[in-house]
């Protein structure tokens, strides 16, 4: 039998309605700072299962807007305004047409609800800085496919990560990439603060690793996801010993980018923020750039996913960025086109030198 205290419970995925204009009129609505926190209370369902290091989906009415990990939940008591039928007291929703402005779950139309103020306990899931927006034009139903429990009023749904990280691959590339890097850092999160109870319990780790349900569940995602994509290598993992030289080809082939660049007095250097380091940023410019060191649609996929990520968080700073991804030779015809309609430039090695896709700016 196993030992439940070894196994390391996977982060959960939520889907978080935040939108100003709403059907569901029944209460005022919460402020929401999309980018920090996510405000609900003690009415909504769900509200006992949300935690810290868990992923959200965020969305409007029409769209999937971005994604981030919850860091911390705090939680205080307060009053909240609750809308009522003042003929039968039941829930009521806003109305697109018509004088009266509201209408009842048994029908009756009416210009003013029932108010009344009812004590609830408010909570704030803080996401600190690992908000990510995403690319515009995922459909918000695309969450409620995903949805485990579907319900139409549900400003809080859990969602399946398999389900909804099928769907991001075959809409938007750079969200798939986004959000499973989020779901990545938020495995570790888990894992480092069970480590933490562990050490400090005077337990030890050595079976969580491999007893751990979230590695079983990517490695079926992965191995169905292959069949799914048809794409060969896509979903494949690596060895340390392969990564270790792949990491050396990336080096040497920045190395390399760099000193072409410093023959023109160009200076581009690596650029850490918010614990993400680029390989390269030339400043003078505004050229963001991520190397790889195979031309594989597994390699520009992550790049693209990285890119995206790096200038999230560089956006406040820098106005104008122009992202490009170094590669060891030219890709094919298909992925360039791919990658110019998204705005991703490409630089690659050649025999005499390096050349790129954007007339001239990154070389």
């Amino acid at each position: 039998m196993e030992d439940s205290s070894n196994v390391l419970e996977p982060p959960r995925v939520w889907a978080l309605i935040t939108k100003k204009k709403r059907d569901y009129a029944g209460n005022a609505g919460y402020r929401d700072d999309l980018r920090r926190i996510y405000r609900y209370d003690t009415r909504v369902p769900n509200h006992k299962r949300m935690r810290p290091r868990d992923i959200v989906l965020l969305r409007d009415g029409k769209q999937i807007l971005g994604a981030a990990i919850i860091k911390s939940i705090a939680s205080k008591k307060g009053q909240k305004i609750i809308r009522r039928c003042p003929i039968c007291n039941r829930g009521i929703r806003e109305r697109k047409h018509g004088r009266r402005r509201f209408r009842c779950k048994a029908g009756h139309t009416f210009a003013t609800p029932r108010s009344a103020r009812v004590p609830v306990r408010k909570f704030e899931a803080h996401f600190g800085r690992s908000f990510v927006g995403f690319p515009k034009g995922i459909p918000a139903k695309e969450l409620k496919a995903a949805a485990l429990r579907p319900a139409r009023q549900n400003a809080m749904e859990e969602v399946d990560p398999v389900r909804i990280s099928k769907r991001l691959a075959g809409l938007s590339p750079p969200a798939f990439q986004i959000f499973n890097l989020l779901r990545r850092d938020a495995y570790d999160l888990r894992l480092r603060r069970t480590r933490s109870r562990r050490a400090a319990s005077g337990n030890g780790l050595d079976n969580v690793r491999r007893r751990d349900p979230l590695r079983r569940e990517l490695i079926k995602e992965v191995r169905s996801a292959k069949k799914v994509q048809k794409v060969p290598g896509e979903y494949e993992y690596k060895p340390e010993a392969e990564i270790r030289t792949i990491q050396m080809k990336e080096n040497a082939l920045v190395a390399r980018y760099r000193d072409r660049l410093a023959l023109a007095d160009r200076i581009c250097t690596s650029l850490t923020f918010g614990g993400l380091t680029c390989d390269g940023f030339e400043r003078a410019r505004q050229n963001l750039i991520e190397a790889k060191s195979s031309i594989s649609r597994e390699h520009i996929r992550m790049a693209v996913g990285q890119l995206f990520d790096y200038g999230h968080c560089l956006q406040n700073e820098f106005k104008d960025i122009h992202r490009a991804i170094l590669l060891p030779k030219r890709p094919d015809q298909t992925i360039l086109a791919w990658l110019i309609s998204i705005k991703i430039w490409v630089i690659w090695e050649g025999k005499t030198g390096f050349a790129d896709n954007a007339k001239g700016r990154f070389i």
